[in-house]
């Protein structure tokens, strides 16, 4: 469950449905994945971002526009979408993330 759209919205090989957003190291893990720019001070600020976004119940997306590799997440009230099950939240991909929120660079 979740696997072919898993492994197409990591971009990585991550199978988001394995993913607890709510470890550190899960949410740094899926932060990777999304950036190939990766420093770990840039991984620590967008870990950060993203568990502020979540705490407060709003979407995030994780990616860059021109490598296609924008990723959302959103609180799990839709279908379609290979959901964490230890957090209820949706990692999907999206076309060129226009219309969501950017996390900081």
């Amino acid at each position: 469950t979740g696997g072919g759209a898993g492994g197409g919205a990591g971009g990585g090989g991550i199978d988001p449905s394995s993913l607890d957003l709510s470890r550190d190291s899960d949410l740094a893990l899926f932060v990777r994945a999304a950036h190939r720019d990766v420093t770990a001070r840039r991984t620590a600020r967008r870990s950060d971002a993203l568990r502020a976004a979540l705490a407060e119940g709003r979407d995030a997306v994780l990616g860059r526009a021109r490598d296609a590799r924008w990723m959302r997440v959103q609180a799990d009230d839709d279908s379609g979408a290979a959901t964490a099950p230890a957090t209820g939240y949706e990692i999907r991909r999206t076309e060129g993330g226009r219309g969501f929120p950017r996390l900081p660079k």
